[in-house]
This record gives structure tokens, C-alpha cells and sequence, in this order.
């Protein structure tokens, strides 16, 4: 029994998490309760947050006293911090919309459209996903005179297709407006 123990500690060194839950799983005759929640606890979150639960493991490995209380309670606040940030990766998922969508909404918002544009960008994210949608909105953008802002846009989209005719032409184009707008 003591052997799964010991199967389970090389398990989690190598990274085997699953393993060394299944080993520690089955070392529970050998080891106490509170040691195996612990254990099992560990190799969960280290799928998670493997640097964190490592350094975790060698403070329990290290000390022959444990204290369960106080290492858990750490455990704890690496799950709670998993937690945080699945929450805050779900609510950038649901801020985020559709170029197509989002094109709909600015058509509908023709006569308003740098507000509506700016009240849109302050809660939500544009998703554009292929490069003639980029365009559209580099075109929308230049259609409602808001050349910086699409001078930004471009420029930082020009490194992607450096090549890309059209793109250059676009931006030429904007370079042109935004430095007459800055001029003026």
C-alpha cells in the first residue's frame, strides 16, 4: 500500500496528474483521510495551475509534520483563483460579438454612429474574423470620418497582410485623411 504512495509522488513529479490521483486514490489504506483529500485535491488543480500546485506539493513533501489545515486552505485559494478566472474568461466570451451582428446594429445607428460606436466598444468587443470583414469595418470607419481610429486599426492589421493591395490601398487612403484631419 505504502508503494502507491510513492507511485503517486513520481506520478505528480513527471506531470501525471491522473495517475497520481489513481495512485493516491488507492494508497488511502496507508495514508489518512485528510491526506488523500488533500493529495487528490492537488493533482485536480495542478491540471489547472500546475506551477502553483507543484510549489504547493513541495512544501507538503518537504515537511514531515503537516499541518492538512493550513495546506488545503492554500489549495483552496488556487481553486478559488481558477474560479475567478473562468468567471472572467466567460464574461469576455459573452462581451464579445460578431462583426456580422455587430454591422447589423451600426446600420440600424447610420445618423449616430460615432456614439453608437463608442457606447458599443465600451461593453463589448467587435469579433472580425476574416480579413474582408476587416475591411467592411475599415470602410465603415472611413465612410463615418473616423480616421484616426482606422489608421490605428489598419496599421496594426498591415503587419498581418503586408502584401495585401487592397489593405495598402486603404490605408494610404486613411493616412492621407487622417493626416488632412490633423492638419486642419
Amino acid at each position: 500500500m505504502n508503494n502507491y504512495k510513492k507511485f503517486g509522488l513520481r506520478a505528480f513529479s513527471r506531470g501525471d496528474y491522473d495517475g497520481a490521483k489513481m495512485y493516491f486514490s488507492l494508497a488511502s489504506g496507508a495514508l489518512g483521510e485528510e491526506e488523500v483529500m488533500f493529495l487528490v485535491s492537488l493533482c485536480e488543480s495542478a491540471k489547472s495551475h500546475p506551477k502553483r500546485a507543484k510549489a504547493l506539493f513541495q512544501s507538503y513533501y518537504r515537511h514531515k509534520k503537516r499541518d492538512f489545515g493550513a495546506l488545503c486552505k492554500e489549495l483552496s485559494q488556487i481553486e478559488f483563483d481558477q474560479n475567478n478566472f473562468i468567471e472572467s474568461e466567460i464574461s469576455a466570451l459573452a462581451s464579445a460579438v460578431p462583426y456580422h451582428e455587430f454591422r447589423a446594429l451600426a446600420d440600424a445607428h447610420e445618423s449616430d454612429f460615432a456614439q453608437f460606436f463608442e457606447n458599443f466598444t465600451l461593453s463589448a468587443k467587435i469579433v472580425i474574423k476574416d480579413k474582408r470583414d476587416f475591411l467592411d469595418f475599415l470602410g465603415l470607419l472611413k465612410r463615418h470620418e473616423m480616421y484616426d481610429l482606422a489608421l490605428r486599426y489598419a496599421e496594426t492589421m498591415a503587419h498581418e497582410y503586408p502584401w495585401d493591395e487592397r489593405l495598402g490601398q486603404i490605408l494610404g487612403e486613411i493616412r492621407t485623411k487622417a493626416d488632412d484631419e490633423n492638419r486642419a
